[in-house]
């Protein structure tokens, strides 16, 4: 018995992995196969998923360190403290990182 594939199967498999679908982060059209390294390595796509996030996040009522009153401005001030420490979340972007502080005093 043959374990070889019919070449119509093999076709519609291979077709199938080239098949272009819209990244879930930025929209662009990827290969199927490829989104993985598409989100790994596209600055557009980090920066767009980035950007999503301190959105998402800023509705959710957190803020730059700059706008909260009494906010400590330093890494090592915001840390020095569990106070402030619980109340801080990074986001990564593809140059730089943005600190945001929650709403509550968690």
């Amino acid at each position: 018995m043959s374990t070889r594939r019919p070449s119509a199967e093999l076709e519609r498999e291979f077709d199938a992995d080239l098949t272009l679908v819209d990244c879930p982060d930025c929209g662009e059209p990827v290969a199927r196969k490829c989104v993985g390294m598409h989100r790994a390595q596209s600055t557009f796509c980090r920066w767009s998923r980035a950007r999503t996030e301190v959105a998402t996040l800023w509705a959710a009522g957190w803020r730059d360190p700059f706008t909260v009153p009494d906010a400590p401005l330093t890494w090592t001030a915001l840390h020095a403290r569990v106070a402030w420490k619980r109340r801080v979340r990074t986001v990564e972007f593809p140059r730089w990182v943005a600190v945001l502080l929650s709403p509550e005093n968690g």
